[in-house]
């Protein structure tokens, strides 16, 4: 007989690996975010007692950004804390809550479909029944491979959201690297000691959080400028009212 049941193997086996587990890992892509400025600049310079000076050699006391030859983030903390990070985060596990409950849904419904035809076989045949089992063998297959491919697509929209919040931070490493003069970066767990001082990490989120929240106010702003330009009634062609007709001559009796 066919160990179609479910406490033979094919539901209970493919709906163990339907609630996904799609951990949010810290991936080590590590990409170079410090860059040196060996061109000589003119203007106001910055000097390792972050004083500057004018370019007649006079100086200037407007405050300035020290110069960190080597500057520590923390990732983890990034993700967590920014704008975007939180964002990729809540994106991911609303793609994740709805395919488990999607799942549970599917799964709730052949152990029905299997229930109603366990209680029908008493009034089948052996071979009308091997032919029913074997239909539903082929539909939780198919359900099985619908779902796998379901899953596959939230780990890729994982990924690719990863990708784009990575590019973003390295940005904004790259941009303070070159402000500070840094010559090297380095992620916080690779570091055994050192300073507060140069640990960016804050200014990093300050700045992500800045360009997330422009990004989204400028999008709010397109999305108004389209549903007012669709929304707007056709402007209705004005006629110009025809001249009054001259009053009839009197006429003498």
């Amino acid at each position: 007989m066919r160990q179609w049941r479910r406490d033979g193997g094919v539901i209970h086996g493919w709906i163990l690996t339907a609630c996904l587990c799609l951990a949010l890992p810290l991936s080590a892509v590590a990409q170079e975010a410090a860059a040196t400025d060996d061109e000589a600049t003119t203007g106001a310079e910055i000097t390792p007692l972050g004083v500057t000076t004018g370019g007649d050699g006079s100086l200037d006391t407007t405050p300035s950004l020290p110069v960190l030859p080597v500057l520590v983030f923390d990732r983890a903390r990034i993700l967590s804390d920014s704008l975007i990070g939180q964002a990729f985060e809540d994106d991911i596990e609303k793609a994740r809550a709805d395919l488990i409950q999607e799942n549970n849904e599917i799964y709730n419904a052949l152990e029905e479909e299997e229930a109603e035809l366990s209680d029908l076989r008493p009034t089948l045949s052996e071979e009308a029944f091997a032919q029913k089992a074997d239909a539903f063998d082929q539909k939780v297959t198919a359900v099985r491979a619908e779902q796998d491919r379901k899953s596959a697509e939230i780990q890729t929209l994982y990924d690719t959201k990863l990708q784009a919040v990575e590019q973003e931070m390295n940005e904004a490493l790259s941009a303070v690297a070159r402000e500070v003069r840094a010559l090297v970066v380095f992620e916080r767990q690779q570091v055994y000691m050192m300073s507060g001082a140069i640990d960016v990490s804050s200014e990093i989120i300050r700045r992500l959080d800045a360009h997330f929240v422009l990004d989204a106010a400028t999008q709010d702003t397109t999305v108004q400028t389209e549903e007012n330009s669709d929304g707007a009634a056709p402007a209705e062609d004005v006629q110009s009212p025809s001249p009054a007709e001259p009053d009839a001559p009197a006429t003498s009796e």
